[in-house]
């Protein structure tokens, strides 16, 4: 909350007097607590949601707002502790184009197989884009887990001039294992088999363990910081005790 200059935060009354109620003086621009399981306002400023929204009024119209202004801050406990938060903009074209026809649109992609199943691809953001074909580094990473040597795998786009981004994998290998060229190439052929040479990586790093934030998920982004020389960014949520 320090960090982002909370003004409103949604909570329960157990996690507000465990973790909030004491901060309050320090948080001085904290100025709205709404509590989801309260049924009555517990003092002034502190208030119980289903009362507040009982009382509004349905017909309310959030007003235009000025493209760098921030509209909704939204913040979640997540799995760290941390303030995670989300900014909406109602004005801003990135704010627009994520609803289609009412819908929101997530982010993520998927793909119908022919007997009609939908099967998941990855996140826009991460989705690596290699000789006109789109990758989805998930499907890349369950195929390498399905090798007995292979303990972990992180995979990324690297840009490439020729086909625009390589399929690049970072494995970490079970303890049985010896990280080898003859090892690499087996790996690269395997996904072969799996996937077919586009989508197969092209290249192999072999690590010691892979950046995981808290949760356990590999941090994709951090990896490709590494490879292309870029600036780390945020690494609050990052599990610095994983082995």
């Amino acid at each position: 909350m320090r960090k982002g200059d909370a003004k409103v935060l949604v909570t329960t009354k157990r996690l507000y007097r465990q973790k909030v109620a004491e901060l309050r003086e320090r948080l001085p621009q904290l100025t709205h607590l709404l509590l989801t399981d309260a049924e009555k306002d517990l003092s002034d400023g502190v208030w119980s949601l289903h009362q507040c929204m009982a009382q509004a009024s349905g017909k309310f119209v959030i007003p235009p707002t000025d493209p760098e202004e921030m509209a909704i801050l939204h913040f979640t406990r997540g799995t760290t502790g941390m303030p995670k938060g989300a900014v909406h903009v109602h004005d801003d074209p990135r704010y627009k184009n994520c609803f289609r026809g009412g819908w929101y649109i997530t982010g993520d992609m998927a793909r119908r197989d022919a007997d009609g199943y939908f099967w998941f691809v990855g996140c826009t953001d991460d989705i690596i884009k290699t000789s006109g074909h789109m990758v989805g580094p998930f499907e890349v990473e369950s195929a390498l887990m399905e090798h007995p040597a292979v303990a972990e795998a992180g995979v990324i786009g690297k840009p490439h001039p020729l086909i625009g981004d390589l399929v690049k994998a970072f494995v970490s290998l079970q303890s049985d294992s010896v990280p080898s060229d003859k090892l690499r190439l087996e790996l690269i052929g395997f996904a072969r088999k799996k996937l077919g040479s586009t989508v197969a990586p092209k290249e192999i790093a072999f690590q010691d363990s892979l950046p995981k934030n808290k949760a356990g998920k590999i941090m994709r982004r951090l990896l490709k910081g590494c490879e292309l020389g870029m600036a780390e960014g945020d690494t609050s949520t990052l599990d610095t005790n994983s082995d």
